[in-house]
C-alpha cells in the first residue's frame, strides 16, 4: 500500500475499535516510515542515461529530474514507463509543464525502465507569443494548441495574419494563416 492508503486503512480499523475518537476527529493518526527501501530504475534517452538507485517512494518525475530529462532529440510527449517488459504508461510531460497537472507522476517500482524515444514532430514558434521556442506536437494537435503551449500572444501581436514556414523534403514552403 502507499503511505496514504496504509494510513487510511489503519485509521478505519482503529476508529471502528478501541479508538473511536479517530472517527469524530478529536484524535488524529499519523503514520511515518523510519526506513525506506531503495529501488533501481533504468532511464534511457535522457541527458544522463543509466541505472539509478532511488527511494521506493520515488516517482517518474523524480527520476526524470535526476537524469536531466529528455536529451536533445528526446520526446517530452511520449515517455514510456516499462514494467515487466510491458509499457504500462505513456507519460506526457506537457501535462505538467503547460498545465501543472501531476496525473502522470506515477510511483516507480524496482526494475522499472523509463524510455524516452526520439520526438516525432517539433515546431518552432517565434514572434509575439509569451514563450517562444520549440514545441513538440502530437498528430491530433492544432495551431491553437501550439499557441496555448506558448502561453498565448503578447499584447503587441498582430493575429489577423500569421506566417507559417514549413521545411519539406524538397523546399521551404511559406503560407499565411488568416484569422477567420
Amino acid at each position: 500500500l502507499t503511505l496514504e492508503a496504509a494510513t487510511q486503512k489503519i485509521n478505519q480499523v482503529l476508529a471502528a475499535g478501541p479508538y473511536g475518537t479517530l472517527k469524530n476527529g478529536s484524535s488524529k493518526l499519523s503514520v511515518t516510515l523510519s526506513r525506506v527501501k531503495s529501488i533501481r530504475v533504468t532511464i534511457l534517452g535522457a541527458q544522463k542515461p543509466g541505472t539509478y538507485t532511488i527511494s521506493s517512494l520515488g516517482t517518474v518525475f523524480h527520476a526524470l529530474y535526476l537524469s536531466g530529462g529528455p536529451n536533445a532529440t528526446g520526446s517530452y510527449r511520449k515517455i514510456e514507463l516499462i514494467r515487466n517488459n510491458k509499457i504500462v504508461r505513456v507519460i506526457d510531460l506537457y501535462k505538467l509543464l503547460a498545465k501543472g497537472t501531476l496525473i502522470d507522476n506515477v510511483q516507480l517500482r524496482d526494475n522499472d525502465v523509463i524510455r524516452i524515444p526520439a520526438f516525432d514532430n517539433r515546431v518552432e514558434l517565434i514572434g509575439e507569443v509569451k514563450r517562444a521556442g520549440l514545441f513538440e506536437l502530437l498528430a491530433n494537435e492544432t495551431f491553437n494548441d501550439l499557441v496555448a503551449y506558448a502561453q498565448g500572444y503578447t499584447s503587441n501581436a498582430y493575429k489577423a495574419s500569421i506566417k507559417v514556414i514549413t521545411n519539406t523534403d524538397l523546399e521551404k514552403k511559406v503560407e499565411d494563416i488568416s484569422k477567420e
